[in-house]
């Protein structure tokens, strides 16, 4: 047998070398599913985005058709579509959907879409006017934004006229 010291000339690395190595691996590791676990939480709130962008137009009609007067006698049907329909507004907003407040709020154009502009007596410009399309966020990230009425200086006129 040899003795210690030709022992250890034939390991390449030492016990500290080795440490080390062991330290770096373990942090790459720990980075990789760190890194794991961002992309599967993003991966997450993308497709809660996906699917919320195609059932918001479902969700606009019913607020539609539940803003119109009931015509008739179904009272009942009337106010079981518009529990069903909190229902599902609730289940969303529990998730992380949220309403975006524009009516009277300074227009934001990160959070708004004007489609028109109102010369309005008495109001400063740059105010909403009113909501035509709700917009939402989801877990703070916007999703869609509000089409609004706003308000204007000048004239009342419109593009077209003399």
């Amino acid at each position: 047998m040899g003795s210690q010291d030709e022992q250890d000339e034939s390991i390449p690395y030492s016990r500290r070398d080795l440490y080390e190595m062991l330290l770096r691996k373990q942090a790459e590791f720990d980075n990789a599913r760190k890194r794991m676990d961002r992309e599967k939480q993003e991966s997450r709130q993308r497709l809660w985005m996906d699917l919320l962008q195609r059932f918001l137009p479902i969700l606009d009609n019913f607020d539609r058709a539940l803003s119109e007067p009931s015509a008739g006698s179904d009272e009942p049907f009337h106010r079981g579509v518009a529990l069903t329909v909190q229902q599902m507004k609730d289940l969303l907003f529990r998730e992380g959907l949220e309403e975006i407040q524009a009516t009277g709020e300074r227009f934001d154009p990160h959070l708004h879409e004007a489609v028109e502009t109102l010369v309005v007596d008495g109001l400063e410009e740059g105010l909403v006017l009113e909501d035509l399309r709700k917009g939402y966020r989801f877990q703070g990230q916007l999703l869609r934004p509000t089409l609004v009425r706003v308000s204007a200086k000048g004239s009342d006129r419109r593009e077209g006229e003399a």
